[in-house]
């Protein structure tokens, strides 16, 4: 089966469920049911940060704006896709420094694969999910 090799991998190793632009298009498909996706973590474009792209316009130019990010919130009723991807503890830290303004937290109770099946492997599941809580009044006062 065309699964089988991700699922194999998740088997054995801890995974992190991703969405967007975290996994594009490598790993198990997943749904995380209980959140909803939203834009929640917002950059402002005048601002040079260490570390950060700027968004710069065709003329290059940078506008002064504010550039958002999907983040995730609990929603009983809402449901994430995304795929579960496996992680050693180098591509955890990689993975934790370019998404600073995220913090990780155990989203297993609600992961399933795409196919229904429960998503395989030992108790670890992290998500990158929670906008921190430095990162999400940008967002607000973007708005």
């Amino acid at each position: 089966m065309e699964g089988d090799g991700p699922r194999l991998e998740l088997s054995r190793r801890p995974c992190v469920f991703g969405y967007g632009s975290l996994v594009a298009g490598r790993g198990l498909p997943a749904r995380l049911s209980g959140w909803s996706r939203r834009w929640g973590v917002a950059m402002d474009n005048a601002v040079d940060l260490p570390g950060y792209k700027c968004y710069v316009d065709a003329d290059g130019l940078r506008p002064s704006l504010c550039v958002a990010f999907l983040d995730v919130a609990e929603d009983g009723g809402g449901a994430v896709e995304g795929v579960c991807v496996p992680v050693d503890a180098d591509a955890l830290a990689r993975l934790d420094a370019r998404e600073r303004n995220y913090a990780r937290v155990d989203v297993s109770g609600g992961l399933v694969a795409a196919d229904g099946a429960p998503v395989p492997g030992g108790p670890t599941r992290a998500a990158r999910t929670l906008a921190r809580a430095s990162s999400a009044p940008r967002a607000t006062a973007a708005a």
